[in-house]
């Protein structure tokens, strides 16, 4: 997994590996999907630990008894709600990995959040 800005919180970090590693092959699939539906080729998971504004919700952390809940979203998403800013897309682009070989997840706790990118398994 490579850290983009992430906390310095190590508990945090293997928490949101841990149950990365869990939803593995069901992100593969997901990805799979919104490129193969051509939804965008720019996919973005959330994972979060209370409701964020975010996707769509994919698997809950109490129903799947996890720490954290999985969601899809897209880089459109995220321009049109303003979580990455419009003069900012194109180095979030150039930063983005094969979607189908590396995850991006956007790790969201609290008031903080930060992208982390994870090779599938």
């Amino acid at each position: 997994m490579i850290m983009s800005e992430f906390s310095s919180d190590q508990a945090m970090f293997e928490s949101v590996q841990e149950d990365l590693s869990i939803y593995n092959d069901y992100m593969k699939q997901i990805v799979e999907e919104v490129l193969n539906s051509e939804v965008s080729k720019y996919p973005i998971f959330v994972v979060c630990k209370t409701h964020v504004e975010l996707g769509k919700l994919l698997l809950d952390r109490d129903e799947m008894a996890t720490n954290w809940s999985l969601r899809i979203s897209t880089l459109e998403e995220f321009s049109l709600k303003q979580v990455i800013l419009n003069e900012k897309l194109e180095e979030f682009k150039e930063t983005y990995k094969d979607p189908l070989n590396t995850a991006c997840v956007l790790v969201v706790e609290e008031e903080v959040a930060n992208y982390v990118f994870r090779d599938y398994k």
